[in-house]
């Protein structure tokens, strides 16, 4: 809602590596569940996969085993259980530490202003989307390379 009248949503799933490069993404209509899209997101994953607990699932778990992969996704509390044990809060921690990656291209977004749907229909705002992803992808190498933004000082001749 935004002023009492409905507006469409949308939201866009990540997919990184341990870089903080985006690697996949998914745009789609808010109204989808966020574990529709992860099998997708994470089906040439080949060592470990780390998400949310709103992607845990039976069957994901055994589809993780099948394929041995190692499973990293956070634990929530089940019916009736009051807390986590002490393994799963520490089995918690460690997913959060590499977790952590993928906030850092939705928190630049946010810091470049996309905060909100510009566009009218689903394609154009999963393109502005994609471009801010490669413009996010583009600033992260010049970090992994070791290069800044900023042109390097040249040093003057020697006289």
């Amino acid at each position: 809602k935004n002023h009492g009248t409905l507006r469409p949503g949308y939201k866009a799933h990540l997919a990184t590596d341990t870089r903080g490069m985006i690697v996949d993404w998914v745009f789609d209509t808010a109204k989808a569940h966020d574990s529709r899209h992860i099998d997708s997101l994470t089906e040439t994953e080949q060592q470990a996969i780390y998400a949310d607990s709103a992607y845990r699932s039976k069957d994901r778990q055994k589809d993780h085993g099948d394929r041995k992969i190692k499973s990293m996704i956070r634990h929530r509390r089940v019916r009736g259980q009051k807390e986590l044990t002490a393994e799963q809060k520490r089995h918690n921690t460690c997913c959060s530490k590499v977790r952590a990656f993928v906030e850092h291209p939705r928190a630049w977004m946010v810091k470049m202003g996309y905060t909100f749907a510009r566009y009218r229909g689903l394609a154009r705002n999963a393109l502005d989307f994609a471009l801010m992803a490669v413009a996010y992808n583009f600033k992260k190498s010049f970090h992994l390379l070791g290069h800044g933004l900023t042109p390097r000082r040249a040093t003057p001749a020697p006289t």
